[in-house]
């Protein structure tokens, strides 16, 4: 039987349908490889663009904290300019029931121009012509700056204490985006550290009658932001990084100690830069390798307004 096989295989006949066989395997095969490349091609495009689409959500929940900052202290900022400002007893309780009403918010704060309150500039011009006793160097007027925060123990409990000018970041900020002409009036704050918390002060300016005299603003914390992200990962070796226009690290899921640390400092400065730096599409994804483990790895980044 054997020797029957090897007969028909040396024969003519045998040859063709080996050779039609070979033939079949290799065009077969050709078509396996050829269906496991594109697969694999549709497989790093499907997780390019969940990269690309998963940065762009995160983005655009950062987007969209920040607008809720804006929002409410535009609100307070109307309120101002409609009823309260320069009522300082009104005014302290409106940014009080602004941060009630508001939970996920750490503190509000509202601050007067010095000089600024001219109805109470009046008032006390009037008091001087009447009582002879008072003194010219009371027309000094201090500055109005107030602040409601959370209480450490309980996130219903809040606190007032009064501000001095440069405890508010944002203050200088919309200040000078109302002297310089601005048509962007709001203001948000780099991130900073404050105890357990990094908080992000957004801040919108009082204008009445066509005069700049304070701001209205409200304290977010990144944390719950900061841990939203650590659960956007869609594969295991996703990281985030949340750099600030000045190039610091706001935070990041790959290690903590980087928080707050320039990225320039840091073993990621090449890649951060190239995405910080240059004028880069935000679907774009990138290949670098990692520094440290030497090992390749995507890159895509996005930009929070």
């Amino acid at each position: 039987m054997h020797q029957a096989n090897v007969n028909f295989i040396k024969s003519v006949k045998g040859k063709i349908l080996i050779w039609v066989s070979l033939i079949l395997i290799v065009f077969l095969g050709s078509l396996l490889l050829l269906a496991s490349s594109n697969m694999e091609e549709e497989q790093q495009n499907a997780a390019s663009d969940l990269i690309v689409s998963t940065v762009q959500s995160a983005a655009s929940d950062f987007n969209k904290f920040n607008k809720r900052g804006v929002d409410i202290a535009k609100m307070m900022a109307v309120a101002q300019k409609t009823s309260l400002y320069p009522n300082r007893e009104a005014s302290l309780r409106n940014l009080k029931a602004s941060l009630e009403a508001n939970p996920n918010f750490l503190g509000s704060f509202v601050i007067y121009e010095p000089k600024a309150d001219r109805n109470l500039q009046q008032e006390r011009l009037n008091k001087i012509q009447t009582d002879p006793t008072e003194k010219v160097q009371d027309l000094q007027f201090q500055l109005f700056a107030s602040y409601w925060s959370r209480g450490d123990k309980r996130s219903t409990e809040l606190e007032h204490t009064e501000l001095k000018l440069g405890d508010k970041l944002a203050y200088q900020a919309v200040l000078d985006n109302v002297m310089s002409g601005s048509k962007q009036l709001f203001a948000i704050a780099e991130p900073y550290v404050r105890g357990k918390h990094t908080i992000v002060e957004s801040a919108y300016p009082i204008i009445k009658d066509g005069e700049f005299v304070g701001v209205t603003g409200v304290d977010q914390s990144l944390e719950s932001l900061k841990n939203q992200l650590s659960k956007m990962k869609p594969f295991e070796s996703t990281d985030y990084f949340v750099i600030a226009r000045s190039g610091g690290i706001i935070t990041n899921t790959l290690n903590a100690a980087l928080n707050g640390r320039k990225q320039n400092d840091t073993s990621y400065s090449d890649v951060l830069s190239h995405f910080i730096h240059e004028k880069r599409s935000s679907k774009t994804i990138e290949r670098f390798s990692d520094q440290l483990d030497k090992k390749d790895y995507f890159y895509s980044a996005a930009p929070v307004e």
